[in-house]
């Protein structure tokens, strides 16, 4: 095999933290989908009102899981100034996640579970840049 065929090992590094960070995101995952069905379905909140509190769950799961689990060189770090970038970093993307899962299930009639679950996987690139910048930095 060719040396240039093989990822250098800042990339081998990169891709082992980007699939610690997938594996860590999956019980809040696994929450929010919960969550929304529940208060969708169970208690009848609105789309795109449920959807709110599921992101701001699963935004809050993820946090701890970066820190702990995915970045834990960061975590002797401030939890609440740590937690209140991440909030904002994280939170501009979130709005972007509603907006587009607010869209599919509203406009485009998307089952809201499929859209909640496109939606992870469009921004999941943009999460883990944005979580690794925040915590690198702190």
């Amino acid at each position: 095999i060719d040396g240039s065929m093989l990822m250098a090992p800042g990339m081998i590094g990169q891709a082992v933290t980007f699939l610690r960070f997938g594996l860590s995101g999956l019980p809040g995952f696994a929450l929010a989908i919960a969550a929304n069905v529940l208060l969708i379905e169970g208690f009848h909140w609105p789309k795109p009102v449920a959807y709110l509190l599921v992101i701001w769950l699963q935004m809050t799961m993820g946090f701890v899981m970066c820190r702990y689990l995915v970045f834990p060189e960061a975590s002797h770090h401030s939890l609440v100034n740590a937690y209140l970038q991440f909030a904002l970093s994280m939170g501009l993307i979130r709005i972007a996640d509603w907006s587009l899962y607010t869209s599919l299930v509203e406009f485009a009639k998307i089952p809201y579970v499929i859209a909640q679950i496109s939606t992870t996987l469009i921004f999941i690139g943009n999460k883990f840049f944005s979580a690794k910048a925040i915590f690198s930095r702190n």
